[in-house]
């Protein structure tokens, strides 16, 4: 207990209100007076003690309001995190531990101890406020028997193991659920499609795409789930670089008269197979799919749909759990054979995104089809670069992950030419026959002039757009010794590109070497650049521009927190949103500035409750001899160039400088109000940037973990612990071309 309290009860030092904080100093002594820490040799064994929770509030308008929400099945740690006002508690769902009567304050001791059964509710008054209740559970004394609301239909309830006993422990109960945690993993969730390709029918019929589901009882208790003909809607399909989250509804015919609850044995897994084209629309063909499953998502639509049953205590006591539930990702391919007449480009991610055309007239037949049929797999993605007398940019395919296929290079086959930078280079391997063949090892020329021969390959295609300057910060990384891969392949059919990149495909020649030629250009403008990343501007210059964006951001802020301010001024005095944010390095609590960005905070909590960023990489590491610089993360292809097909506008504040720990809107250097998802995290202070990047949020616990974060770290998910009583909505910034 010693150390549970160590782990629990720091935060009540860290300077909030005096409410809270004399609060949770009582709290801490009487912990340690009443638990027996202080007098080990006392009798408090024998005496009654109370598992409780309980809920901070300045008023008994919002305090009833929230018992209420309570009796009705809302998840009591839930309301805690986004409501309480003791900051010692509510990280951990207003969680108070062991108490004993007259341990706490004389009005919350003799409304906590007067609750008549476990899983019950009281308010009270006491000095710092008034307080909601949750008897939680009991150990000493005569045990209390749980009332029947409070059986969970899927066994042994989570929320109110005995956590004094050895049983805590017991196979007999589920897993409990940690309340500073993204999962609960009593029930392990996966999906899996049947194939990664499908191929629309020779009239553009949509084939059949089949969706596996299972759900694994990880506890030696039975479990009940909801009817498993509704777990698809618990899919977060998006397409990538595309639509985000497509609508998923229930299928045909389904009403609330259907609904029936399964229950799986200890051990066992329940799996079901559906079509997925019951749920969703992917008529669309698209080069990448992506879809997670996750509880909480599952139950918001059944709601919203109207399809679960009412007034079911289990069913509300089941959605506290399962908003806990989510799978890995699964993704799908979705595009037609490739034909010889048909134009088709391979974007490679890797440092921003490299766009290839294949050529049209195929030096070798069937080369175009085996590349796309392999990008399809997967097999280029994480595949390695290496260069070679810095002439050519290499990277090759296992013989694992091919089969060892090639296409077999016919004995009159003659390649020869000079090649460029920027062309596309199919390079001849051994094939299992012995015989040399394409299709397993390619190149990209970064210099001009160099002679082909039959011998050292064929062109085979040509970048036609290069987003975020790949090919010159790969060549940096080469230079510095430091080693790339590529992070992601996909291939595009002409009819699917996006606007750019067709108008880059429809320029001439000549347009071409132009265009390429004002890139390098701005490649060595942006490598000088880099030598200086202290922006030569006085303080007047920066407060001169700040009053020029000022329009833009008051005109943007509308119908966003200052309109809710506006009817509500008492709204600035609600604490600050927070997000917590699990990476592979760690896990740290972020504080977001609503009151300075509060378009950006808005849209940020939209995201993240939408699971956007779960899975997404850390893709940026940038430190120098004299400053550790920051970490870029956010993107949706894991690369500088990634976004969505809008922006939102910037709101940077003198109020809220770029210091170590800030967390700050990415965007594009010389362009206003261009931030869309991407994000970086301060890990030293950068003043060069105050004024210009919009400031919203900042780490407030857990910082050593940032710092523990490189080009290689992942977020495993990110989800919202508190944020104000209000609609959060968000206004798109239509950028001009």
């Amino acid at each position: 207990m010693i150390s549970h309290m160590l782990s629990f009860r720091p935060s009540v030092w860290t300077g909030h209100s005096r409410m809270e904080s004399r609060f949770s100093v009582l709290l801490v002594l009487g912990l340690l007076l009443g638990g027996g820490i202080l007098f080990p040799g006392g009798k408090l064994d024998a005496q009654e003690q109370r598992n409780l929770r309980h809920i901070l509030i300045a008023t008994e308008n919002v305090a009833n309001k929230l018992l209420a929400a309570a009796q009705s099945g809302t998840d009591f740690k839930m309301l805690a995190r986004r409501y309480s006002l003791d900051v010692g508690t509510k990280i951990l769902g207003g969680d108070l531990d062991w108490v004993s009567p007259g341990q706490m304050e004389p009005e919350f001791s003799l409304a906590a101890f007067s609750i008549p059964e476990i899983g019950g509710f009281a308010t009270c008054k006491t000095r710092y406020g008034w307080h909601v209740i949750q008897y939680v559970d009991q150990r000493g004394g005569v045990k209390e028997k749980p009332s029947d609301k409070d059986t969970d239909s899927g066994g042994a309830n989570p929320e109110t193991t005995d956590k004094g006993k050895a049983e805590v422990n017991s196979p007999k109960n589920p897993l409990p659920v940690n309340p500073s945690a993204d999962r609960n993993e009593d029930l392990a969730w996966q999906i899996s499609f049947s194939d990664r390709i499908y191929t629309p029918g020779k009239n553009g019929e949509v084939p059949q795409i089949d969706l596996t589901i299972r759900a694994t009882n990880k506890s030696e208790t039975a479990l009940k789930v909801i009817d498993p003909v509704l777990w698809p809607l618990g899919l977060i399909v998006r397409y990538q670089f595309g639509k985000l989250n497509v609508p998923v509804n229930a299928p045909e015919g389904y009403s609330r008269s259907k609904f029936k609850l399964e229950e799986i044995a200890p051990g066992a897994t329940i799996q079901r197979s559906f079509r997925l084209q019951d749920y969703v629309d992917v008529s669309q063909n698209w080069p990448i799919v992506r879809v997670i499953w996750r509880g909480d998502t599952l139950f918001d639509r059944s709601s919203k749909q109207e399809i679960l049953p009412t007034g079911q205590d289990s069913l509300q006591k089941m959605k506290s759990r399962w908003r806990f539930y989510r799978s890995g990702e699964a993704n799908f391919n979705l595009l037609p054979e490739v034909k010889s007449d048909e134009r088709w480009v391979v974007c490679i991610f890797s440092s921003g995104r490299i766009w290839i055309e294949l050529n049209n007239n195929e030096a070798i037949p069937g080369l175009n089809a085996a590349i796309v049929s392999s990008i399809r797999k997967g097999d280029w993605d994480k595949r390695p670069f290496d260069f070679f007398n810095n002439q050519v940019m290499r990277f090759g395919l296992s013989a694992e992950s091919t089969g060892n296929q090639g296409i077999e290079i016919p004995s009159s086959a003659q390649f020869t030419g000079v090649v460029n930078r920027g062309d596309f280079i199919a390079l001849p391997t051994k094939l299992s026959n012995s015989a040399l063949g394409f299709g397993q090892r390619f190149g990209l020329s970064i210099t001009d002039g160099a002679q082909l021969s039959t011998k050292n390959g064929s062109i085979i295609g040509r970048i036609i757009l290069e987003e975020g300057d790949p090919l010159r910060r790969l060549e940096e990384r080469n230079g510095e010794k430091k080693t790339s891969q590529i992070t992601l392949a996909l291939a595009w059919p002409y009819d699917l590109i996006p606007d750019r990149t067709r108008k880059a495909m429809e320029k001439s020649p000549e347009e071409k070497v132009d265009l390429q030629k004002k890139e390098a250009s701005k490649s060595k403008e942006k490598i000088v650049e880099t030598k200086k990343p202290i922006l030569q501007k006085s303080p007047k210059e920066i407060l001169k521009k700040e009053e020029e964006r000022a329009k833009i951001r008051e005109k943007a802020k509308q119908s966003t927190l200052e309109k809710v301010i506006e009817k509500n001024p008492a709204q600035v005095l609600v604490p600050l949103p927070r997000i917590q944010m699990e990476t592979s390095n760690g896990t740290f609590l972020i504080q977001l500035f609503e009151n300075d960005a509060p378009n950006t905070v808005a849209h940020f909590i939209h995201l993240v409750e939408s699971g956007f960023y779960d899975g997404l990489t850390f893709h940026r590491r940038v430190r120098t001899d004299s400053s550790e610089g920051f970490v870029q993360g956010g993107s949706p292809d894991g690369t500088s160039a990634g976004k969505l097909d809008y922006t939102i506008v910037d709101e940077p504040s003198i109020r809220r400088p770029v210091k170590k720990y800030s967390v700050v809107m990415a965007r594009h250097h010389t362009r206003d109000n261009s931030a869309s998802t991407q994000f970086f995290i301060a890990l030293d202070d950068l003043d060069y940037l105050n004024g210009q990047y919009t400031v919203f949020g900042e780490i407030i616990n857990g910082q050593q973990s940032a710092m523990r974060l490189d080009s290689r770290s992942t977020i495993k998910s990110m989800k919202v612990l508190s944020k104000r009583d209000r609609e959060y909505k968000f206004k798109k910034f239509n950028q001009s071309p």
